[in-house]
């Protein structure tokens, strides 16, 4: 179905099972795709991030198990220093972690657990917003290992077989690293303007990072998508 809606309109389907996160099966999926006038994402609409302030970071009351699924986190940053190591993203509880830093030399780093660092290719222009995003596919076949792969503006910059999967539940933390206690001195914070962050549950391609979701604002109904 292809069409124009005009205002006051609406399209209904009627279907003969449930649906859930807009899939019907994990073999049939089904997607709702849309764009509205003006869809375009503002960058003057972001948040700051003081970088020093056990207040200057961003917490969800929701609790998230990332065992076993396919997983993009993705965020647009602009950060005001250089030369420091800075997370962006954190994730899990019990010694478990989950973490995508920008490092002093303008790289992305990604830290899982007590495994080895993954780190980007390529820099980040700290000039302009640019997209960053962190994607886990879990294996295909039995024994085969998970594939973490870091993307700058929808760009593969880095992809690498994880040593182990990652299999911890937290909350989402964006801006600072997820020590229990965050007055910790090991706590570590970002400082620099962050927006369209966003975590869904499929591992989003290249395409669909870069051009498809990238620089477009979302309804919140795409599929896969579960923060926002």
């Amino acid at each position: 179905i292809d069409g124009v809606l005009d205002i006051g309109e609406n399209i209904v389907f009627n279907f003969s099972e449930a649906i859930e996160h807009n899939y019907l099966d994990h073999k049939v999926n089904f997607e709702v795709k849309g764009e509205v006038n003006n869809d375009n994402v503002a960058e003057d609409i972001s948040l700051q991030f003081s970088g020093n302030d056990s207040k200057g970071s961003i917490e969800t009351e929701v609790v998230r198990n990332f065992a076993g699924k396919d997983l993009t986190i993705s965020m647009m940053v602009k950060p005001d220093v250089k030369g420091v190591d800075m997370p962006l993203f954190s994730h899990g509880t019990n010694n478990k972690k989950l973490q995508l830093w920008i490092t002093a030399d303008q790289k992305l780093k990604a830290v899982v657990d007590n495994q080895r660092e993954y780190k980007s290719n390529d820099t980040i222009d700290y000039s302009l917003f640019q997209q960053v995003a962190m994607v886990i596919s879990q294996p295909t076949k039995d024994n085969d290992p998970c594939i973490l792969t870091l993307f700058i503006g929808g760009k593969p910059v880095g992809s690498f077989e994880m040593d182990e999967p990652y299999t911890g539940t937290g909350n989402l933390i964006f801006g600072r690293t997820n020590e229990v206690n965050r007055y910790e001195k090991s706590c570590k914070f970002y400082q620099g303007r962050m927006m369209e962050a966003r975590v869904w549950y499929r591992a989003l391609t290249p395409q669909q990072l870069g051009t498809v979701y990238g620089y477009q604002r979302l309804t919140g109904y795409e599929m896969g998508l579960v923060d926002y």
